[in-house]
């Protein structure tokens, strides 16, 4: 087999794994998970519910919100960056995060908040955002965990967002484990 081949193959057992389908409706993940523990979490199907999770990424109002609610669940920020005039952030926005697979992912798996880079000068030039699309992953206590820039597709973004959210979850497991042993000691 070429490589060409040998990618093609690799693609569709990435697609068909990260997301697997049914006829009417596809296996939904935890909509609200838990605070990370000690243990890193990964997300299970729960079956197949009708509606469960919307289907478009549920932004928050704004980075505040975000915060508050991160800081709630335990869940990971995703900041995406754009700006009217960009033509790339549309396609991000409408290909890619438009995507219900994608929508429901980032609904149950992160915190996320839509910001302007225009109208976000400010949050902008503090996570030195200089470009757009720019997607920026933050742990509940603001700390970057991850950084994205540009479009990609709905399965090359979704592997950039679980490595980030993988990262936060094991930094989280690392940082209980020293606690753990702090507090024997």
């Amino acid at each position: 087999m070429d490589r060409r081949t040998v990618r093609a193959i690799c693609f569709a057992g990435l697609t068909v794994s990260l997301f697997a389908t049914t006829q009417s409706a596809f296996a939904q993940t935890v909509s609200n998970p838990q605070p990370v523990s000690g243990q890193v979490a990964v997300a299970k199907p729960v079956g197949v519910i009708p509606n469960a999770v919307p289907t478009t990424v549920q932004w928050q109002p704004n980075l505040q919100a975000a915060h508050r609610l991160s800081q709630q669940t335990g869940r990971p920020m995703l900041l995406v960056f754009g700006a009217s005039w960009c033509h790339f952030c549309h396609k991000l926005e409408d290909e890619t995060l438009g995507d219900p697979r994608m929508a429901s992912y980032v609904n149950s798996m992160f915190v996320p908040v839509h910001l302007d880079l225009d109208q976000d000068e400010r949050v902008a030039k503090i996570l030195g955002v200089h470009a757009v699309p720019a997607t920026i992953v933050l742990s509940p206590q603001a700390e970057l965990v991850g950084r994205h820039d540009g479009f990609a597709k709905v399965v090359p973004f979704a592997q950039k967002l679980e490595h980030s959210r993988q990262t936060y979850l094991t930094s989280q497991a690392k940082i209980q484990q020293v606690s753990h042993e702090s507090a024997a000691k």
